[in-house]
């Protein structure tokens, strides 16, 4: 006789059921499993994929700023062999040493000088310097009792600067007739003390010039000052204010006494040892300061033999240039002149074909767009002037 019992039943289906829901569960977490490892396997194969991206981006960008540096360069290297420049202003040559002052004794009338701008010569580099040039000299006038020549640059009357020729005839005008003056006047590199004792225009008499007694020589080509020959030295006699000597902080008085340790005993050998060097080259000159150790100038302006001497570095008068020109074959071409008043710049220059162009000359401009042959399709100009088609 089977007998149930419910309670048993129940407890075994329970037991029978355990397994089965272990099962489900392991593999719930095997299937939890693999999605997380193909999540991280998606996420990996993402960032690898990004990260390759990256690198290749970051070697494109790298390739092309290469690139475009090498045509920088490139650029630039022609543009730096197609540019030209030229002198400012040339160094003007040494002045010719032995001008002897000769006065014949001669009598005349007023000064009798006729004069004109001290110019430099040059239509190509004008510029004008110091004193006015003797053109001509009226026989048996003063100036010629007193031995002026062609040529000769008055620079002062009396110790007042003579600028132009206006400035001579006023500076004569206020002497009354029979002064003696003394006029500053160079000759070749040479500046000497002419006196000159004037008469009344029309006539009178003059006496000859007691002879010119030269005060100091000019070197315009390497230091652009004038020196003296002394006792101790040669005297910084003149000097002008953006001269070699100025930038190297020597004033007028000082003594030197020696170029580059060689001793100089006269203006003369000083002025040629310095033209032996190369425009722009660096000397050493040895000096005695005509002031004390206070700044004060010292009495009598020349120092003393004893006074110590040091070591002055001097770079000598360049050639200064201005740049003139930039050329880069088709890309673009700029010119200037000398002076900087004129420049233009042609773009993309095909000689048949230019896509622009610009001039300027002074204060007008004109601009030019397309040009063909001569033939342009814009063009206009402002300003001043008449530059425009």
């Amino acid at each position: 006789m089977n007998v149930r019992h419910p309670g048993r039943r129940r407890a075994a289906g329970s037991r029978a059921t355990g397994p089965r829901a272990t099962g489900s569960l392991a593999g719930i977490a095997f299937v939890a499993a693999r999605a997380v490892v193909t999540a991280r396997a998606v996420v990996t194969g993402r960032a690898v994929v990004a990260g390759r991206a990256v690198v290749a981006g970051r070697a494109v960008v790298a390739a092309r700023v290469l690139v475009a540096a090498r045509v920088l360069v490139a650029a630039l290297a022609l543009a730096a062999a197609g540019c030209t420049s030229m002198p400012l202003a040339p160094i003007p040559e040494p002045l010719p040493e032995a001008l002897p002052w000769q006065a014949p004794g001669t009598s005349g009338a007023f000064l009798g000088l006729k004069t004109e701008e001290n110019d430099s010569g040059s239509l190509d580099a004008l510029f004008f310097r110091p004193g006015a040039r003797v053109t001509r000299v009226i026989e048996s006038s003063p100036a010629s009792a007193a031995g002026f020549v062609a040529g000769d640059v008055v620079l002062a009357v009396e110790g007042e600067a003579v600028n132009d020729p206006g400035a001579l005839d006023a500076l004569v005008a206020r002497r009354a007739p029979g002064v003696r003056v003394t006029l500053s006047v160079q000759r070749g590199d040479t500046v000497n003390d002419v006196p000159v004792q004037l008469s009344a225009a029309g006539g009178g008499a003059s006496q000859a010039g007691d002879g010119a007694e030269p005060r100091w020589r000019l070197d315009p080509a390497r230091s652009r000052a004038g020196w003296a020959t002394s006792p101790d030295g040669v005297v910084l006699a003149s000097v002008a204010p953006d001269s070699p000597c100025t930038r190297a902080g020597l004033a007028v008085g000082d003594v030197v006494v020696a170029v580059d340790g060689e001793p100089v005993a006269s203006d003369r050998e000083l002025i040629r040892r310095l033209a032996t060097h190369a425009p722009g080259a660096r000397v050493s000159l040895t000096v005695r300061d005509a002031h004390d150790e206070t700044g004060a100038q010292r009495d009598g302006a020349a120092p003393a033999p004893g006074r110590p001497a040091h070591e002055v570095p001097v770079v000598l008068q360049d050639q200064p240039t201005r740049l003139t020109g930039v050329h880069v074959p088709i890309l673009f071409s700029w010119t200037s002149s000398p002076d900087g008043k004129k420049s233009s710049l042609d773009v993309l220059d095909l000689w048949v074909l230019s896509l622009f162009r610009y001039d300027r000359e002074e204060h007008e401009r004109h601009y030019t767009l397309l040009r063909i042959l001569g033939w342009h399709a814009f063009g206009f100009s402002v300003g001043e002037g008449e530059l425009g088609p």
